[in-house]
């Protein structure tokens, strides 16, 4: 969890060796999980408190290490019959949920080291994600059955028939701050929002990824998604609206396996297959800190504020009023009824490219405009009025 190893907020765009751990012994990652992910690292997760790490195996067990000396101290904890695709802590750090590639989920006492539900048998195929709710009753789970399902924290019992939607194997589940939400991403490349007590779609599928969504995490307040994908790009969604309102953020070589949230949701952290985990500022892209965006308004009818991001090749703006209607001609962007919305440089209108959602990109030039004497509505006359008094 990106909450826990507070070194990481100390380091940005700097790239970390990643390391991880089987029960064999503590060592570095590049091991492959057999089977239909071949690919797949084995899966680890800090406990609530930072103190320890469990890891999952391809041996069907799971341990419990001590995060700062690397002992074993729980474990290897045994119960399921094929390789561990999940693992997720409780709350509280007493219980360890595990997911497997034979079909069940396990529910285990970290003190006791003994299962206290399962091993859970309902769905269809390897369970590829596990979460805890936040109250720590709940469980979700994701699989290749490509249903999302929730148990009871404790007994273990199924709480609501199956979620299902997604047209391919989910791969990652997570439950909104206050537990009224889950997000899956999926290998058909999209992220959906449920209802965690209904299992209704609530929201989504969110398309734009271009490849499988390995992880999805929601920032503390509950308003945006972060995903993670094998398009080796991250992007930031609007919880409710589905809107794209950051990103793609690129500079992954493979695959991002997963992304957090830092606890104050101004950085997300990402994990790759390439080696490397990165951090991207949140804040910066969304235009929050002072200096960090270039602003841009027009439109009589439509006056919106466009933010656009300063240090990156391409500068997303959002907050649009652009849609599929849109066009170009002679540099302006204008409606399908002919309304004028914008005008481009000559060097930014070869880089345009309208989107499907209500935005558009240029880049990678920026241009900044001085709107000290910015006036709209009837008050364009004046402008009328000062260019006829120059000519005079």
């Amino acid at each position: 969890m990106f909450d826990t190893p507070s070194a990481l907020l100390k380091r940005s765009a700097v790239e970390l060796e990643s390391i991880c751990c089987r029960c064999g012994g503590w060592r570095r990652c590049g091991a492959s999980r057999k089977g239909s992910d071949a690919d797949a690292e084995v899966p680890v997760l800090y406990s609530p408190d930072g103190k320890y790490i469990t890891s999952g195996s391809e041996d069907a067990t799971a341990c419990v290490w001590n995060a700062e000396t690397r002992e074993l101290v729980t474990g290897p904890l045994t119960g399921h019959s094929g390789g561990i695709c999940s693992v997720g802590y409780s709350p509280d750090g007493k219980f360890v949920v595990s997911g497997s590639a034979d079909q069940t989920i396990c529910i285990w006492s970290v003190e006791t080291r003994e299962i206290v539900a399962g091993p859970l048998k309902r769905h269809t195929d390897s369970v590829r994600a596990v979460a805890y709710s936040p109250d720590g009753k709940f469980i979700a789970s994701g699989s290749d059955d490509k249903t999302i399902r929730v148990w009871d924290g404790v007994t273990g019992a199924p709480v609501v028939e199956p979620f299902e939607g997604h047209t391919g194997c989910v791969k990652a589940v997570a439950y909104s701050p206050d537990g009224k939400f889950i997000a899956s991403g999926s290998n058909d490349g999209t992220i959906r929002v449920w209802n965690s007590d209904t299992g209704k779609l609530v929201g989504g599928p969110f398309q734009r990824h271009g490849d499988w969504v390995r992880s999805v995490a929601y920032s503390p307040d509950g308003k945006f998604i972060a995903s993670g994908s094998d398009d080796m790009t991250i992007r930031v969604w609007h919880a409710e609206t589905g809107e794209m309102i950051a990103g793609p953020f690129s500079g992954h070589s493979d695959w991002v396996w997963s992304v957090a949230y830092s606890p104050d949701g101004s950085h997300i952290v990402s994990g790759s297959k390439d080696g490397t985990i990165r951090m991207w500022d949140v804040e910066q892209s969304l235009g929050m800190t002072g200096g960090s965006a270039r602003y841009v308004s027009y439109s009589y009818r439509r006056l919106s504020v466009f933010l656009t991001k300063s240090n990156s090749e391409t500068r997303v703006i959002r907050r649009t009023v652009f849609g599929d209607d849109c066009s170009m001609s002679n540099g302006w962007v204008s409606t399908a009824s002919g309304e004028l919305l914008l005008w481009l440089p000559p060097w930014n209108r070869p880089v345009l490219c309208f989107l499907s959602n209500n935005n558009m990109t240029i880049g990678p030039n920026s241009t900044q405009l001085d709107l000290t004497n910015f006036v709209h509505g009837d008050e364009w006359q004046k402008c009328q009025r000062d260019m006829a008094s120059q000519d005079e």
